[in-house]
């Protein structure tokens, strides 16, 4: 049931998104028209194209623009200023627009020559940053820091556990633009997790202690490609993302000992390099709001799928009692490849310029 909500959910989105893109795109043949009409001369139409731009799509204010222009060509400068100030709350960084207002707004004229007709430009690629909170899976790795610690009491021993749980996440996104809202771009992100994976164990021994402790520390760097979709309705935008590509492991692996079964406190630690990789996909959905100059703030909900069927340890480790551990796969408690699941949720903000 969930999951077909869900998709209805999205396929509503979907044709609300298509519904809009359509009103937008006859929005602007309307507007390519009345600037025709006044590349011609013929104001009065070029005023009912603009109009109808307006009509078909209330948010596409470059049409508040033409009309001004029309009318203080016409002489009509109560009605060019009417429209000039709408086009300018939402662009008030148009300077030449202003500065036609302000003749407009000087010493009576019969008419202001308005700046010829152009097509609106808006920036065709952008970039934006992000950061936030991720959930993770943690997987095998998790349900092997269980079954060590079950062991642990099933010996007598006190457990040590740490679980892989959340972690925080940012990213760096360039995007360019396709056409129709459409858009692809590379994506490049880091998983801290906020917690290690950690197995071991405590006992007495000896007339002192005797610890275990084995550590794993990694994080996850993925670099991907992907395709986006931004509906734009005035200052806000429904973003919506897929991405795809292979995330980098990196991190360590420490065994610790500590002996105080002889009086004297004895610490031994083992160290290793850990690297690995997979394949990483995700899905993002979200929102951003225009504040001026390019500029917006981003916020994202996302689903994320990485998971790290094996790490591997760089170099031999040494162990000074005659077993050298060669380096290889990290093999959890019962023999299998160690696996990590980076997969989950997470929630972003950011800000960014441009597509």
């Amino acid at each position: 049931m969930t999951k077909i909500i869900r998709w209805t959910s999205l396929a509503s989105f979907l044709g609300l998104a298509f519904l809009a893109q359509a009103s937008l795109t006859e929005s602007q043949a309307s507007y390519q028209r009345g600037m025709a009409l006044e590349r011609q001369k013929d104001y009065q139409r070029a005023i009912s194209e603009y109009q109808k731009s307006l009509a078909e799509y209330p948010a596409y204010f470059y049409s508040e623009l033409r009309m001004g222009y029309c009318y203080g060509t016409l002489g009509d400068k109560a009605q060019a200023l009417q429209h000039l100030d709408l086009y300018l709350a939402k662009k008030p960084e148009d300077e030449q627009a202003k500065n036609y207002a302000a003749k407009l707004r000087g010493p009576a004229k019969p008419a202001v020559q308005a700046p010829a007709p152009s097509t609106p430009r808006e920036s065709k690629s952008g970039f934006q940053a992000w950061a936030g909170y991720a959930t993770l899976n943690g997987g095998p790795a998790n349900a092997m820091v269980d079954s060590v610690a079950k062991d642990a009491v099933n010996s007598g021993y006190t457990p040590i556990s740490g679980k892989m749980g959340g972690g925080l996440i940012a990213g760096f996104d360039f995007t360019r633009e396709l056409g129709g809202g459409f858009g692809a771009g590379i994506s490049v992100n880091f998983i801290y997790p906020l917690s290690d994976v950690i197995t071991g164990y405590s006992t007495p021994w000896g007339g002192g202690t005797y610890e275990r402790i084995v550590k794993y520390s990694l994080t996850l760097t993925p670099f991907e490609l992907g395709g986006v979709y931004r509906y734009k309705a005035g200052n806000f935008s429904l973003l919506g993302s897929a991405w795809a590509g292979y995330g980098l492991i990196n991190g360590n692996w420490n065994d610790t000992t500590t002996d105080s079964s002889s009086g004297s406190t004895l610490v031994r630690t083992y160290r290793s390099d850990l690297k690995g990789g997979a394949f990483v996909w995700e899905l993002r959905a979200g929102a951003r709001y225009e504040l001026k100059n390019g500029i917006y703030l981003l916020g994202q909900a996302a689903f994320r799928s990485a998971y790290v069927a094996s790490v591997a340890t760089t170099q031999d480790v040494d162990y000074g009692n005659g077993y050298v551990a060669p380096a290889g796969a990290v093999a959890q408690y019962k023999g299998e490849d160690l696996a990590f699941d980076f997969g989950g949720t997470a929630l972003s903000i950011g800000i960014g310029k441009g597509f």
